[in-house]
């Protein structure tokens, strides 16, 4: 807008210092230059048959039934789900909430817009950080007063909750379990899970169906949008939905591997296990492997600096050990000393010849 602004007014000072009438060749010199630029930049800018936000927010509210209650966090969850209801009258029958609207004082005024809401939480105190104690309590309250309200269930944004504060099973703050469902998190009470997790993994599995089937193309590739863009901040959140659920966005359904043992929704206290379910059948057939084995890092690397001895590199297998701190506090494998240089503070090796370690 900016540049808008400035090229504008520099033609307007062109043409009051030009002779009148501007002769027509300083016009058709004008015409041309504009022309070019915009042939050369349409093509890279014609956005008008690209709808991977209307996919976003209509894969979002196919994902709760009907007459359930949509708890949003993110400005993508939010906003394509919002016009979508609001412009084009899709899914009136769902509740749509912002937790980062919620605490504002005005938003009071709001509320009569939702009148199956049967009690609002206190947000008095509220934040809108998801690894707060406070919006966790504003999260907790809204479930604790609208459960019953809501058969449907209640769906929270996918980046709504702060990761680290999922346990095994989904269980967040001792009272709930987060479910993987397609771009949210169902909210149930502890307990829910437990009694079936075979059933409720493949109800996941099938949002995840359903959400492949709304982007029949696949998630937005860096090759086309740029990084940074809402479209591919929208193929980031695909691709978190089926990693909630252990699944490679690559492979075909309903044939899974959780292999990561920050997996948010985990069948069992392992982090090691397999899981194919049968969404049609309701069934599902764990085999766990387990592991005793204490946390680990691997170095797999380690070369001489450039100005070491006789310039040679050394590469020295991958092996895995506890880690322990060096005086300086940095990780090393146990036994292993510290140079006399090093330990008094000396210089280190920098570039590529420094030790590698990876997780």
């Amino acid at each position: 807008l900016l540049v808008c602004v400035m090229a504008g007014a520099g033609a307007a000072a062109v043409a009051a210092r030009a002779p009148k009438p501007l002769p027509a060749a300083a016009l058709a010199l004008c015409v041309c230059v504009v022309a070019s630029r915009v042939a050369a930049l349409w093509p890279a800018l014609d956005f008008s048959a690209v709808a991977v936000l209307a996919t976003h927010g209509a894969a979002a509210l196919a994902a709760v039934p009907e007459g359930g209650l949509l708890l949003s966090h993110t400005d993508l969850h939010w906003n394509p789900a919002r016009y979508l209801r609001a412009c084009e009258g899709a899914r009136p029958d769902v509740t749509h909430l912002s937790l980062q609207l919620l605490p504002y004082p005005w938003f009071a005024r709001q509320r009569p817009l939702h009148p199956r809401m049967k009690r609002w939480p206190d947000v008095a105190a509220a934040s809108t950080d998801p690894a707060t104690e406070r919006y966790e309590r504003l999260v907790e309250d809204v479930a604790t007063g609208n459960l019953d309200a809501f058969p449907a269930g209640i769906y929270l944004d996918l980046h709504g909750v702060h990761e680290p504060h999922i346990g095994r099973l989904g269980s967040w703050r001792g009272r709930w379990n987060l479910v993987p469902w397609g771009l949210h998190y169902r909210i149930v009470a502890a307990g829910a899970v437990q009694g079936d997790a075979g059933e409720w993994l493949a109800r996941s599995l099938a949002e995840i169906d359903r959400l492949k089937a709304a982007y029949e193309g696949g998630p937005p590739s860096p090759d086309r949008f740029r990084v940074g863009s809402w479209e591919i901040a929208a193929g980031a959140a695909y691709n978190d939905a089926h990693s909630c659920v252990g699944c490679n966005p690559t492979r075909g359904a309903l044939s899974w591997s959780i292999i990561d043992s920050r997996t948010r929704f985990r069948t069992g206290a392992l982090p090691d296990r397999t899981i194919r379910a049968d969404a049609g059948a309701g069934a599902a057939r764990v085999r766990a492997r387990a592991r005793g084995r204490p946390r680990v890092r691997r170095r797999a690397t380690r070369r001489a600096a450039p100005h070491g001895p006789r310039g040679r590199r050394r590469r020295l297998a991958p092996r895995a050990s506890v880690v322990s701190r060096g005086r300086r506090g940095e990780e090393r494998p146990p036994g292993r000393s510290l140079s006399p240089r090093r330990a008094r503070g000396g210089a280190r090796p920098r570039g590529p010849g420094s030790t590698l370690w990876q997780r």
